[in-house]
């Protein structure tokens, strides 16, 4: 399991019975403490308590200071004894304080316990398999897979899930029998391997909230508090910028609290999704040590194939920020912060406004359930029929959620079920049951229509997609990516003022912009919203660099009938690739090409 590990941690490795068949293990990331004081697994000498961690506790100074008036003393300079201590000290309410991200695993001797807790935005994977009088946790999928423990074989809910999204969402995995820790949850398991209890630690900021909520100057304070936060580090560290304005308040800020900053862009000449000219004028700008990778066409295939390496899960994002990642860990970097997350806070994507409009109407029209089921039959698979398909019948009360899950889908409802033949049970809405309850226990206050839409974005878009992606592609290069807009504290306050407010100009995000106005240079280029898009759509065309690859894995019956697809609706979209999506082909082509790496099969 260790071994299969190895890129997350390739510093220092460690492995202890802490109890009669209770063993911990660690690949670390030296980061903090290089020296063996910070080995792990990790023992607190008075309560006996063993720790193997993943993360970044931000506020560890603050933390050690009141530890230390506690009588605690520590031997490391590590934010990872500080986090045992707090466990040592505080229980749960010790997970609770950690201001960061997080994946974690206590042996608790005093009660004869593992604990394993995931961080409240859910920026570190944690996930586990059970057995007869067995329990293994990993930070990975294929580390549980290299256990020997799990039957190889794909999780037919979670595929489906897949088709529909173009990711994997939690608690289920593409793997039959692993699961993956929801974020803010925590987990007692005893040392005969029995899961004792699954619950919350962190309720999330999704609610409505008495209090006023917080001006701009505290918002702009609490950014560059977190900024501040997450400069800390032993080895070298700088940051990624596109010149969109989330990255470039980022490195702005960085500048303002003082850090000599060093950027990293990856270009692609003659483009139109080109980031590079604009990354590189504020670069000048804000006088950055500036990096520019340019990839040409004839080396995208070589790193493609790498980035789909890296993946842990299949999807069919992720490759954009594996380049990146790459070329900032070849530049000497060990860290690298993010503007991940502005675009959930801030509301800057257009399909929020689609996806508002649509469960607006819908709401009005009334029920939905029985004209839903005809939309759903007749609808076409492309265009609004698609998006209406993917509504089907549904009771009132999930209309936000379905009418955000129409603006997203990948695969509509029909055609998932061609391709598998059949849909699986326990999905709603292209989700898994269990984490459909887990955003409607979120949405505890009165909230508006589009406050519900940006929360589903920063749950299902944000974390299910684009955090594990870039946990999964950076730590492949060992590299610590950290984002300030996800700091627990910056998202509690911010999501404390409403959608209307905080999305305003959306998806050009004017709240944002007025927010950082102050850090950024006066002669910031803003330019309308642009994602960090390859392009895909020109390289998996005839004649692209990666149209090879697309008729390798789609044209192999043998790979998608071990992916458990049917052979007939996947070879007629590569019949008509030059008119499909490009999204739906290449998340079929990272299906495929997991399936036969890791050797799983349906």
């Amino acid at each position: 399991m260790l071994r299969a590990l190895s890129h997350r941690g390739p510093d220092d490795e460690g492995v202890v019975e802490v109890a009669p068949n209770v063993w911990l293990g660690n690949r670390r990331l030296a980061i903090l403490d290089l020296t063996s004081a910070g080995r792990m697994p990790m023992q607190e000498p008075t309560s006996g308590c063993w720790i193997t961690y993943n993360g970044e506790a931000y506020n560890f100074a603050e933390l050690r200071r009141e530890l230390e008036s506690k009588g605690f003393r520590f031997r490391s300079r590590t934010d990872t004894e500080v986090v045992l201590a707090a466990w040592a000290a505080w229980g749960v309410e010790g997970i609770r304080r950690i201001r960061g991200m997080f994946a974690l695993a206590v042996y608790d001797p005093r009660q004869r316990e593992l604990v394993l807790a995931r961080d409240p935005v859910g920026e570190k994977p944690l996930y586990y398999a059970a057995g007869p009088r067995w329990f293994a946790f990993a930070s990975e999928v294929r580390a549980l897979l290299a256990s020997g423990l799990v039957s190889p074989r794909l999780d037919r809910r979670t595929v489906a899930v897949y088709l529909y999204n173009g990711f994997c969402v939690d608690p289920i995995t593409i793997v039959e029998g692993i699961r993956a820790l929801l974020p803010g949850h925590y987990a007692r398991i005893s040392p005969e391997g029995e899961l004792r209890e699954v619950a919350r630690f962190w309720e999330g900021p999704f609610i409505s909230e008495a209090a006023s909520p917080p001006g701009l100057e505290a918002l702009r304070s609490m950014f560059l508090e977190s900024v501040r936060l997450r400069l800390v580090s032993d080895v070298p560290l700088g940051a990624f910028l596109s010149g969109g304005l989330d990255s470039t308040a980022v490195v702005a800020a960085m500048a303002r609290v003082g850090a000599q900053v060093r950027t990293f862009t990856v270009a692609f000449p003659g483009l139109k999704l080109d980031e590079g000219p604009s990354a590189k004028k504020v670069a000048t700008s804000i006088r950055t040590i500036h990096t520019e990778v340019s990839l040409e066409e004839d080396e995208v295939l070589p790193w493609i194939r790498e980035a789909l390496r890296a993946l842990d899960q299949p999807s069919f994002d992720g490759i954009n920020t594996y380049l990146v990642s790459k070329a900032a860990k070849a530049s000497g970097l060990t860290v690298a912060l993010s503007g991940l997350g502005g675009d959930e806070l801030f509301g800057g994507y257009p399909f929020l406004r689609y996806a508002r409009r649509l469960a607006q109407l819908l709401l009005a029209l009334g029920p939905v359930r029985l004209w839903g089921r005809s939309v759903a039959r007749w609808a076409p698979l492309s265009g609004p029929g698609k998006l209406l398909a993917a509504l089907e019948a549904q009771e009132r009360n999930l209309v936000p959620l379905a009418s955000y899950q129409a603006s997203q889908v990948l695969f509509p409802p029909r055609y998932v079920q061609q391709m598998l033949g059949e849909l699986p049970p326990q999905i709603s809405l292209g989700l898994p049951v269990e984490f459909v309850t887990f955003l409607q226990e979120e949405q505890k206050g009165a909230l508006s229509v589009l406050d519900r839409m940006v929360h589903y974005a920063f749950r299902i878009f944000l974390g299910q997609r684009t955090l594990r992606d870039t946990d999964t592609v950076s730590m492949a290069v060992s590299l610590e990516v950290r984002p300030p807009f996800l700091d627990p504290v910056l998202v509690r306050e911010a999501f404390r003022l409403p959608a209307s407010i905080r999305c305003q100009g959306m998806p050009n995000k004017s709240f944002e912009r007025t927010l950082v106005r102050a850090l950024i240079p006066s002669d910031y280029p803003y330019r309308p919203k642009q994602g960090f898009m390859l392009p895909f759509e020109a390289w998996l065309r005839r004649g692209g660099p990666l149209y090879g690859l697309l008729q390798e894995r789609l044209g192999d019956r043998r790979l998608i009938l071990r992916a458990g697809l049917e052979t007939e609706p996947v070879e007629r979209l590569l019949q008509r690739a030059d008119r499909v999506p490009w999204s739906r082909l290449w998340a079929l082509v990272s299906l495929l090409e997991w399936t036969d790496r890791m050797g799983v099969e349906a």
